[in-house]
């Protein structure tokens, strides 16, 4: 539940980096939230990844606002996934964890 949680809020403000530029970090409060949490928890590797994707949401929103046009050719060309390693860190370690069952 708490690694969905850290997915679906840096979604939405990697979404919001997009088109805008940082001009409230409070904004970024739940996602360090998130990462507290999942600091207590969580395997190294997968609080590295989240940390590493909020940093890369950060570097995001100081990037000049993005098109459509422009987004679908970054992420189409270069597949760029700011959470891929997040992710693929939880799954690794999700299955680390059956196996010890």
């Amino acid at each position: 539940e708490l690694y969905s949680q850290f997915i679906k809020e840096a979604t939405n403000l990697y979404a919001d980096s997009l088109d805008k530029t940082l001009t409230n970090p409070a904004m970024l409060i739940g996602m360090y939230s998130l990462i507290g949490r999942i600091r207590l928890i969580g395997s190294d590797k997968v609080l590295a990844a989240a940390e590493k994707g909020a940093d890369s949401i950060i570097v995001s929103y100081s990037r000049p606002p993005t098109t459509l046009d422009d987004f679908y050719k970054v992420v189409h060309e270069t597949r760029v996934d700011p959470l891929k390693e997040f992710t693929e860190a939880c799954r690794e370690e999700r299955k680390s964890m059956l196996k010890s069952l």
